[in-house]
């Protein structure tokens, strides 16, 4: 770490020009620019991530033998780690990392600001559909989990008829699980 003696720059406390600021918040705002745009690549590979490895399990479950329930779970957790990521990574773009860009768009561009401050007053039309889209995703997975258990590979789990026609006069069926 650089020693503060030695760090480019007036030492601590001296009061610094104005212009001096406006450049420093200048290379700060082109700094969290490109921080928003590969955070809006890394979230949005996350949730094709999401999307394709929930799918990708849920297929693998069903195509192969699996000795537990529990298994069919793996969809619905898997999306949920990876939506709560995607929530926290949203969160902190469109809620502290885009108000402070505002901040810095006013300071320049007066009160109508730049893109951020435009972009807040908008709609949230995008937030809107990112958040169906997981809220479905996770509905689906767990209604898999709650399926899946109940389908073997060929379709649901085979079943037998048991007739016992000493329960009434006329008879009765149960259907029961066909056990190998």
């Amino acid at each position: 770490m650089e020693d503060i003696k030695t760090a480019s720059g007036p030492p601590m406390g001296t009061p610094i020009s104005q212009s001096s600021k406006n450049e420093f918040l200048k290379e700060e705002y082109i700094h969290l620019r490109s921080e928003v745009i590969s955070r809006l690549e890394e979230l949005w590979k996350l949730e094709k991530f999401g999307f394709g490895g929930a799918a990708a399990l849920a297929a693998w479950i069903m195509t192969n033998k699996v000795t537990t329930d529990a298994a069919s779970w793996l969809p619905f957790l898997f999306l949920l780690v990876c939506s709560i990521r995607f929530a926290s990574g949203m969160y902190h773009l469109g809620f502290r990392l885009s108000k402070y860009i505002s901040t810095t768009e006013k300071n320049f561009l007066g009160e109508k600001g730049g893109w951020e401050t435009w972009f807040g007053r908008q709609t949230v039309n995008e937030t809107v559909a990112y958040s169906l889209a997981w809220i479905v995703a996770l509905v689906i997975s767990l209604a898999f989990a709650k399926i899946a258990p109940q389908i073997d590979s060929h379709g649901f789990k085979a079943v037998k008829v048991v007739s016992n026609s000493t329960s009434s006069r006329l008879g009765s069926s149960q259907i029961e699980p066909f056990s190998n």
